[in-house]
């Protein structure tokens, strides 16, 4: 595998880890059409004698792009992230039709994974205590006030440093993009 393939395999590891232990479903598509892995919401029904979990159909795709700490820049409490026009129009695209109820009512949030510069610091083997993966994720929905872009190859997108993916990221996601919705 490249080391991009690596790079991308583990921020698919990553972001699974932590859906999984926030008590989500999370996937991978069989073909990938600019969304790379998508995060269901899973409900606690109550039955006669305790409860049942079912797929609630409310979703959230995941663009997922991972890179370097070189490859970014931090400046002023954001993460400056130099974004793949293709990607960035799909994301600007999908929330556009959602704002207009067109289609494609599934809201698409990008994920950027960084790792450290020095691939051997990546995953490190802690027999005693497991395995150590670096790095962190943070994630980026457009506004209103973003439109595409006429760039021929990058954009530079800014992410708050505040919007780190953790273990609380799948109930704020969900809450930001859902909030006409009550959860049970």
């Amino acid at each position: 595998m490249t080391k991009q393939d690596i790079k991308h395999e583990l921020a698919f590891h990553y972001l699974g880890i932590l859906t999984s232990r926030s008590g989500f479903k999370y996937e991978k598509p069989v073909i990938d059409y600019g969304v790379d892995a998508a995060i269901e919401r899973i409900e606690k029904i109550k039955k006669e004698n305790g409860f049942r979990y079912a797929a609630s159909g409310i979703s959230v795709d995941i663009q997922l792009k991972s890179t370097t700490y070189n490859q970014v820049e931090l400046k002023d409490g954001s993460i400056l992230y130099d974004c793949e026009v293709k990607n960035y129009n799909d994301l600007i695209r999908r929330f556009q039709n959602r704002q207009q109820h067109i289609y494609g009512l599934i809201p698409i949030v990008l994920v950027v994974y960084i790792l450290p510069n020095d691939s051997d610091d990546w995953v490190q083997v802690k027999y005693s205590q497991g395995i150590d993966v670096k790095g962190e994720a943070y994630w980026f929905y457009p506004t209103g006030i973003l439109s595409k872009t006429e760039n021929k190859s990058s954009i530079r997108i800014k992410i708050p440093t505040e919007q780190k993916v953790n273990l609380d990221f799948c109930e704020h996601i969900f809450n930001l993009l859902y909030h006409d919705i009550k959860f049970s």
